[in-house]
């Protein structure tokens, strides 16, 4: 029996076929920490907050494990029913719905509660409207970007994608550094013990997390920028 034949790939190949599994496999490790975090706040935290922010959280649930199994779906089209196949690896599948266009709405979401948090808390109005702005042009840049890649996969619109991730670079990077500023302030303000470990406890969990996605929005940014890692065209 012939052995079959290795299909011939160009020299960029890498950086096509590698960032999808790149990508796949941290989406898998984050939504992990997504369930614990999720099945914790099921059983500590619920009881705490109001329906809407119940409701949110349910909310971004459901749409962040839609995303991971459709990204899953789009690995298995890639590399196992199209096996071998290089093209396919341009054509999108469904990953222009579950990144940007999912993502973008996943975004905006947690984005206008941190923003309200912004003004809840610290009591300001310029900044959280400012990076709810920001957040709504990113989510705006991210869906034209999904919507525009569905229709014609061989035509990125770049314009889109730079305002998807700008805008939300943007957005993360005001809200860690105002939980920063914020928690710092916090520290010489006179209450008592139970309100500023409740307090604390917020503004660093909002600093941590939006400090990573601003540190992986400007990485993205850069990749995008940078002619010799750019993501290649067909």
């Amino acid at each position: 029996m012939d052995s079959p034949s290795i299909p011939q790939l160009p020299e960029n190949a890498w950086l096509v076929l590698g960032p999808p599994i790149v990508g796949v496999t941290l989406n898998w490790w984050l939504y992990g920490i997504f369930l614990m975090q999720y099945f914790v706040y099921l059983n500590q935290v619920k009881d705490r907050d109001g329906k809407f922010l119940r409701g949110i959280v349910h909310c971004l649930f459901i749409l962040d494990s839609a995303q991971t199994f459709m990204t899953m779906d789009d690995v298995f089209f890639w590399f196992v029913r199209n096996y071998g196949d290089y093209q396919k690896m341009f054509v999108f599948n469904l990953a222009a719905i579950d990144s940007p266009l999912l993502d973008a709405i996943i975004a905006i979401t947690v984005q206008l509660v941190y923003c309200w948090r912004m003004w809840k808390i610290g009591g300001w109005k310029v900044l959280p409207l400012l990076s709810a702005a920001c957040a709504v042009a990113a989510c705006v840049g991210g869906m034209i970007a999904g919507v525009h890649s569905t229709l014609d996969p061989t035509n990125h619109e770049r314009p889109a994608v730079y305002l998807w991730l700008f805008g939300n670079a943007v957005t993360d990077i005001i809200i860690a550094c105002s939980m920063a500023y914020m928690l710092m302030q916090f520290k010489t303000t006179e209450t008592s013990t139970k309100t500023m470990t409740i307090i604390k406890r917020i503004l660093m969990l909002t600093f941590e997390t939006n400090a990573v996605t601003a540190a992986l929005a400007v990485a993205l940014v850069t990749i995008f920028l940078t002619p010799s890692i750019t993501p290649p065209v067909q």
